[in-house]
Parts: structure tokens; sequence; C-alpha cells
């Protein structure tokens, strides 16, 4: 699913008998980040997993394709200043955690879905 958090949220309210997840690349995510106060709000049982490389990688490598010279776009890196996905998803009532471990991965997901109420999980990824 690619539509960020408030899109999520707005897709699940109807769907309260089940959880629902899906990956949210934190490019899109961070348009409308306001949906996890929805999902909080409504009890949703949604769990949103943000994919995190710190950059714009999309639109580096439009850049490096378009002939722009590398580090010359400034908006394209998203990792300063950083922006705290788990601390966000808690200041909108919403459990968070950050996992760094491919092997910690399933375990975050299974600790997710069995309360039935929205959660968040920030994958930390490589950038390439």
């Amino acid at each position: 699913m690619r539509l960020g958090a408030a899109g999520g949220s707005g897709c699940f309210t109807g769907f309260e008998q089940s959880s629902r997840r899906g990956p949210a690349w934190r490019r899109i995510f961070y348009y409308s980040p306001q949906g996890l106060w929805t999902a909080a709000k409504q009890k949703l049982p949604v769990t949103f997993i943000i994919m995190n490389n710190a950059e714009y990688a999309i639109l580096k490598r439009y850049s490096v394709a378009q002939c722009y010279a590398a580090g010359s776009i400034p908006v394209i890196e998203i990792d300063e200043p950083a922006i705290d996905s788990t601390a966000l998803a808690t200041a909108m009532g919403v459990k968070a955690q950050r996992v760094t471990l491919g092997s910690e991965i399933a375990d975050a997901v299974r600790a997710a879905v069995v309360p039935q109420e929205p959660g968040l999980i920030e994958i930390v990824i490589g950038t390439e």
C-alpha cells in the first residue's frame, strides 16, 4: 500500500473486523502523518510499516540520470534533521517500534498485530 498514514487510516475505517498492515515508504508517510492520529482516535487495527532508507532514492536515481552532480540537490537526503517516526507515532497515540535487524521483523509484526490496535513499525533499511 502506498497511501501514507492518512490513506491507510481512511481505507481501513470500514474494515474493523480484521487487522490490516502494509508498507509505507518514508517519503509518502511524511506527507500525511496525521493519519496516525485518526487511527488512534478510531482505534483502527492497522499496522503502519515504514521502510526507512533516509533518502528519496527515486529522486536521487533520477537526478543522476539527468546528469546532476552527486549531492547537488540537498532535499533528496532526509536524514538531517532526522525525523523520529516512532516518537511521532507515540505523540499521536500509536504504539511504535524501530527495527534495525532483519531477524527482528517477524517478532515486531507479530507483536503489533496481537493487540488489534493501531501500531507502527519502522524498519531501517540500507540506502542501496
